[in-house]
């Protein structure tokens, strides 16, 4: 997924699309929650970079689809790190959809995905995942504040 991302090749993001897939049929939800749920992380992660490489609203909207069914297996409490690194990608993945669509909701239900995994991410305890976190929830905020002309919520975006 990443070498596809980083060499602007959309063939071997659809490899990776293939590849998570067909692990992700390997793994029954039932059997095995935590492989099947891992698995569909990795698939949204590359349906996303592939949906945000295309500017392709039905991958991105499938993506968003992987990391929802990860947050039935993954709960705050039992799988505190999973939950949260599924509400970041859940919230990236609709971050994308409301640029391409200009769709204030999906920037709401992003903020709201970042606003959940700032729970778990602390500035002291995980200061990559907190500040990543952070930059993703006010790119989400400013772009909700343009979208609807919200220059308060632009500048809330800064701080």
């Amino acid at each position: 997924t990443w070498l596809g991302e980083l060499a602007g090749d959309a063939g071997l993001l659809e490899a990776a699309v293939a590849e998570w897939k067909s692990l992700s049929s390997t793994y029954s939800r039932g059997d095995e929650p935590q492989k099947w749920a891992w698995s569909m992380n990795g698939l949204g992660v590359s349906l996303q970079k592939l949906g945000a490489f295309r500017g392709h609203i039905g991958l991105l909207e499938s993506s968003a689809a992987a990391y929802r069914s990860t947050l039935e297996v993954y709960s705050r409490t039992a799988n505190p790190t999973d939950w949260a690194k599924s509400q970041n990608n859940l919230g990236v993945s609709l971050s994308g959809l409301g640029r391409l669509s200009a769709n204030a909701q999906h920037f709401s239900e992003a903020i709201a995905a970042f606003q959940l995994a700032l729970q778990i991410y602390k500035k002291g305890v995980t200061p990559s995942d907190w500040a990543m976190t952070q930059r993703n929830l006010g790119k989400a905020q400013r772009m909700l504040g343009n979208t609807r002309g919200d220059t308060q919520l632009i500048q809330d975006s800064l701080t």
